[in-house]
């Protein structure tokens, strides 16, 4: 069985060192769960919170033969999971998701910083509300399928959020799914307020920021239909 490590967030080149080497030493003939058990008590070894685990069944794409396992420091508090219906193709859906990022992602303001002819390392300054505060970071590309899926990254201010989006056909066009994280350091949250309450303030935030990618996905079609 073949396994792709993505280690998150990417940036911790020293973790994925060594989750690389710890993943040569799995026996071969072990199945998939029993792999990943072993592999997460190899990490253990050093790293005691690291976890280890499949990528979730929404954020499968294609069929490459490859299994796919996230692998981080540390057990994740929160998740992101979304998916919105599209009457685009696929590749228009992909492009205007990828290259019109500035226009639909409400959530966060972001402009461009540096884009790539192979989207891998396009960035772009981020900067978002939080609990009262402003924070800035950077949001960039750190894999890329066209046009079947992408993976971002933001982090800035100690926060770190990371998703995958995929791209699938659908009867009415396009289906786009994302799943995700994201870390906020313990002494982010006041002690009043509950991380509940934060999931779903973000989630609201996606939820906005997909009706504005929804909607530019209709101009976009009325304006292919027109021409």
């Amino acid at each position: 069985m073949r396994a792709l490590l993505v280690c998150i967030p990417s940036s911790d080149l020293a973790f994925a060192a060594e989750a690389h080497e710890a993943l040569a030493r799995v026996p071969p003939w072990l199945s998939q769960s029993a792999a990943v058990e072993d592999l997460q008590h190899r990490l253990q070894a050093t790293y005691p919170e690291a976890v280890v685990r499949p990528r979730e069944p929404l954020a499968e794409v294609g069929a490459n033969g490859d299994s796919v396992w996230y692998v981080t420091r540390r057990a994740y508090r929160s998740r992101i999971a979304a998916s919105v219906d599209v009457a685009v193709p696929q590749e228009v859906a992909f492009t205007i998701y990828v290259e019109r990022v500035t226009e639909w992602q409400t959530a966060v303001h972001v402009r461009a910083l540096r884009l790539t002819p192979d989207l891998v390392g396009s960035e772009w300054s981020a900067g978002w509300e939080f609990l009262g505060r402003r924070n800035e970071g950077v949001l960039r590309i750190v894999e890329a399928d066209p046009p079947n899926s992408v993976r971002l990254e933001a982090s800035g201010m100690g926060i770190t959020l990371w998703y995958h989006t995929s791209f699938t056909q659908s009867a009415s066009g396009t289906t786009v799914r994302v799943v995700g994280d994201y870390d906020l350091p313990d002494g982010i949250l006041p002690m009043i307020v509950d991380r509940l309450f934060i999931e779903r303030g973000i989630q609201r935030q996606i939820d906005g920021a997909h009706k504005a990618f929804v909607q530019l996905c209709r101009l976009e079609l009325a304006q292919s239909e027109a021409s």
